[in-house]
């Protein structure tokens, strides 16, 4: 059985859209909530989510990691709240379920994948490769957290707030059964975007900067 773990901040519009249709691929959906100011919280009500509400910000890393933590099944699905994951990949959970896998990580940059932002696709594209040089991975999409795994993978002592959880995330999962799927990232539908060509490069730098902290940290213990 799955449940969908989805980080928020004022998706009122893109909830009303994704939850009826994610409902069809999982069996519990856990709303992490960082105080948004919209109908975030009643929509996730209407359809009878699971609800952990946080009075501020607190980023992205930690409401992933609060929410899989919380799941009742074990097996969890991390999946953004702004329409951009296809729900339909999500059938891949029965690859976690044979126990043919750990942590089915979905790709925009192995065949069949993409993004429909090809300015933005072929930029990450590269940063993605010189991350796996970096990390010594071969995880093709190093920066995206979109994936499905045992919630055992994520009962780790965790530091990360922000994106840089899927850094710690693989390094602590280093040692487990991964196989990648490819996807369509698609553009937001509704709200504004969180990432610019300014912010990707902003994120680059904290990315390397934390491939090195997690790697003294976690692999030299």
């Amino acid at each position: 059985m799955l449940s969908v773990i989805i980080p928020t901040l004022n998706e009122e519009k893109n909830l009303e859209i994704l939850l009826p249709i994610i409902k069809k691929y999982c069996d519990e959906i856990v709303i992490v909530d960082d105080g948004s100011i919209d109908n975030t919280i009643e929509i996730a009500k209407k359809y009878n989510a699971k609800i952990i509400c946080r009075t501020k910000n607190l980023g992205v890393g930690s409401a992933v990691v609060e929410g899989a933590r919380a799941a009742a099944y074990n097996i969890v699905a991390i999946v953004d709240g702004d329409l951009s994951h296809p729900c339909e990949v999500l059938k891949a959970s029965y690859l976690i379920e044979n126990n043919l896998v750990d942590i089915v990580k979905f790709s925009r940059f192995i065949s069949g994948g993409g993004m429909q932002n090809k300015l933005r696709w072929h930029l990450q594209g590269i940063y993605n490769r010189i991350i796996n040089i970096l990390a010594g991975t071969r995880v093709s999409d190093f920066t995206g957290g979109f994936l499905i795994a045992k919630k055992e993978c994520f009962m780790y002592e965790t530091t990360a707030r922000h994106g840089e959880w899927i850094i710690e995330f693989l390094y602590y999962n280093r040692n487990k059964k991964i196989c990648e799927i490819p996807y369509t990232y698609n553009t937001r539908k509704y709200g504004k975007s969180k990432f610019s060509g300014k912010k990707d490069i902003y994120r680059i730098i904290r990315y390397i900067y934390f491939i090195f902290y997690y790697h003294f940290k976690i692999t030299l213990k």
